[in-house]
């Protein structure tokens, strides 16, 4: 795990100081210059912290993906139905989804 690198490129990229992430986040400065200096490992509850922080994933912080985004993945087109399919009533989902699945299953001959 490359927790400090990865933190070190989002700090500069955020134009955050570690000061301010510890404040914002409740942490002691030294922790946190231990996680930027590799000489401390984060636990999972602050890994998931620092991931909603930077709007960024876990395996981002932990390098296990060079992707900072947690779409980074998808394209734009998929991404947009994404965010419209969050926009659904919770209620409305399920139906959503058997239609989906039934577009899905259709063979490409019969479109």
């Amino acid at each position: 795990m490359n927790v400090g690198k990865q933190l070190k490129n989002l700090l500069e990229r955020e134009n955050i100081s570690q000061k301010q992430l510890a404040g914002d986040l409740k942490l002691h400065t030294s922790t946190l210059s231990g996680y930027v200096r590799n000489h401390r490992q984060p636990d999972l509850d602050t890994i998931a912290q620092l991931a909603a922080y930077f709007h960024t994933s876990a395996d981002y912080l932990l390098g296990l993906s060079s992707c900072q985004t947690p779409n980074c993945s998808l394209t734009p087109k998929e991404q947009r139905i994404l965010a419209e399919y969050r926009q659904i009533p919770s209620a409305v989902k399920p139906l959503f989804l058997r239609i989906l699945h039934a577009f899905a299953s259709m063979e490409e001959t019969s479109v």
